[in-house]
């Protein structure tokens, strides 16, 4: 869409650029050759000065004769303006058409395709976590670096605070103000400080540790999202 808006107002401006630098050009060449052909047809008409000498009778009615009109001035030479002016206009009008056209099309296609919806934070994180089922082929750092950001983008999706940016000793306060239950919280801080051990500090990844880490991630998005539309049905009941 911007290069077909781009196109359009390249076209537009081409077209103003050729009209800029026509028509002053063709008036100004006008107006000087009407200015000379109207001095050499005012030179050519006026009337040569009598000899107050040979002058006759009839010098007093041939002047006064009122039949005779000046020859109009020629139309200034060059192109007339006009069929150029409605031929850029034409071109603006087809311009604009076709982007028309082009955007009508281009949204039809999407309304017709349908918007993907988002996933639902626990949804995501759930299809995140299959990605890593596979655990035994993926070495263990890299395990826990891809473990450790589902579960940071999870409860930054779900309860609305950074985890991703925060560093282990930012994000553990912030887990005892989420309203977590007291023992699900407490398994949460440790694993997330395992995960770090094993990212920063060297520590080795067993396959059965990976796993049950696997496996508590899964559980704690599962457990989370049923608590929060369980409150969320028990806040409509109360309202109803």
């Amino acid at each position: 869409m911007k290069r077909s808006i781009r196109l359009l107002f390249a076209g537009l401006l081409a077209a103003a650029v050729i009209a800029a630098g026509m028509l002053p050009v063709t008036e100004k060449g006008g107006a000087q050759a009407a200015d000379a052909i109207s001095s050499a047809v005012g030179t050519a008409g006026a009337p040569a000065a009598a000899d107050p000498g040979t002058a006759g009778p009839d010098a007093a009615a041939r002047g006064g004769m009122t039949d005779i009109h000046d020859i109009r001035p020629l139309r200034p030479p060059g192109p007339d303006a006009g069929p150029l002016l409605f031929g850029l206009l034409a071109l603006g009008a087809l311009l604009a058409a076709a982007l028309g056209a082009h955007l009508w099309r281009r949204r039809r296609r999407r309304l017709k395709g349908g918007v993907v919806p988002a996933l639902a934070p626990d949804a995501a994180a759930l299809a995140a976590l299959d990605a890593l089922s596979d655990f035994e082929e993926i070495d263990g750092r890299r395990f826990y670096f891809r473990l450790s950001a589902v579960l940071r983008r999870y409860l930054r999706e779900r309860y609305a605070i950074p985890a991703s940016e925060m560093t282990l000793e930012e994000l553990l306060p912030e887990l005892d103000r989420l309203g977590l239950e007291r023992g699900r919280a407490l398994r949460l801080r440790e694993r997330l400080s395992a995960a770090e051990r094993v990212k920063y500090a060297g520590r080795s990844a067993e396959a059965d540790r990976m796993k049950d880490d696997l496996a508590f991630a899964r559980g704690f998005i599962l457990e989370t999202a049923s608590a929060e539309k369980t409150a969320a049905e028990g806040g409509e009941e109360a309202a109803g």
